[in-house]
């Protein structure tokens, strides 16, 4: 393959992208079963690569594969190490200190089940068995009843202190232990300027829907931002019911408008050269915050990254496909839990998919509609 035509699909890097993603799921929760499935996924792959003439890449592949597995590996040993997670291992009691780093989630009562809600966090110091320990490792905070409500109140990035029990998380949960929490939480530090501002966003988009009905008010913050935690539980169900759950959360399509958006007005404005990318980095970083770094738009923005690395010097939509697996790798080095991420994966193959198939669907209607009609129908 020449890469010379920049509409032209490169597909060499999808092996290297599925072995750095493989691995990083693999080593978030060892287990022997998925070492040897995937040591025998490895060693077929790379006797046809070098049946076919390609040792560089069969070569790649395995260091791919390597660095990945064996960082992932490394992060779950520190979690899975680390004084939460002995704690938990004894279901004891503790006093916690952590910072909130995400909307709280309400849980409706299901069954026997009371009304919860869970938040993640972040431990500063934690203390029990006559021990106190500083240290920063992701926490799931659950409570229920009243001290539901009062968690659900706590503004993200606040510092709070906490009583409760910790138990085991779930194997390949990207969460030291799950605390249950036993006593009100209490303020330590309010969030801090920037998680100030992005809460006021988020509040300031709720507030613009208050003349709607519930079920638009809770649904388009999540459309827009990725709140989900004012969502109605039944149009949750009804979207599990229709496969169309991806709905509900911010996906690449937003970073897409919002960059197109930017781009244009820099353009317009006679930006240039390098300063158009810094423009469209500076969206980027702002677009993650707001929408507090969901899955989704983690690997869209570092796509969108990567694209605007080679801006002006290898654009073409033949290269997404290139960007979007370089994103994979950098992403399950930054974060190898994303590997085990449901909605990381429809959206990664979705995007792969529009790649792979929307140019040549889009040319085949063409023939019979205009273009624009024919993008239109094909991406979707």
């Amino acid at each position: 393959m020449s890469g010379s035509d920049p509409d032209e699909i490169d597909p060499r890097l999808i092996p290297l992208a599925l072995g750095a993603w493989a691995s990083a799921w693999w080593g978030t929760s060892p287990a022997w079963p998925g070492a040897l499935g995937i040591l025998a996924a490895l060693t077929l792959a790379g006797l046809w690569m070098v049946r076919r003439g390609s040792l560089p890449a069969a070569t790649a592949l395995v260091g791919v594969v390597l660095v990945c597995g064996l960082a992932a590996l490394a992060r779950h040993h520190q979690l899975v190490t680390s004084s939460p997670a002995e704690l938990a291992s004894q279901h004891a009691m503790v006093d916690v200190v952590v910072r909130i780093e995400g909307d709280p989630v309400r849980h409706p009562r299901r069954g026997v089940m009371p009304e919860s809600t869970t938040a993640r966090a972040t431990t500063r110091v934690i203390a029990g068995r006559g021990d106190a320990v500083r240290q920063r490792v992701p926490l799931t905070l659950r409570a229920s009843g009243e001290l539901s409500d009062r968690l659900a109140s706590v503004a993200p990035g606040s510092t709070v202190r906490l009583a409760g029990r910790v138990a085991p998380a779930q194997p390949g949960e990207h969460s030291a232990a799950i605390v249950a929490v036993r006593a009100p939480p209490q303020l330590i530090r309010p969030p801090g300027v920037g998680s100030r501002v992005v809460n006021r966003v988020r509040a300031g988009l709720h507030e613009s829907m208050g003349l709607a009905r519930p079920e638009q008010a809770g649904l388009v913050p999540s459309l827009v931002v990725g709140d989900t935690s004012h969502l109605d539980a039944d149009l949750v169900d009804s979207f599990k019911a229709t496969a169309l759950t991806h709905l509900t959360a911010v996906s690449g399509t937003n970073l897409t408008l919002t960059l197109a958006f930017l781009l244009t007005l820099a353009r317009a404005v006679g930006v240039r050269g390098w300063w158009v990318r810094a423009v469209g980095v500076a969206g980027v970083v702002c677009f993650v915050v707001v929408c507090r770094a969901e899955p989704s738009v983690v690997r869209a923005s570092a796509m969108g990254l990567v694209a605007l690395a080679g801006l002006g010097l290898a654009g073409g939509r033949g290269r997404g496909l290139r960007h979007l697996c370089v994103a994979v790798w950098v992403l399950m080095l930054v974060d190898p839990w994303l590997a085990r991420s449901i909605g990381f994966a429809l959206s990664t193959l979705a995007t792969g998919g529009i790649l792979w198939w929307g140019r040549r669907w889009t040319d085949a209607m063409a023939i019979w509609a205009p273009r624009w009609l024919a993008e239109s129908i094909a991406i979707p």
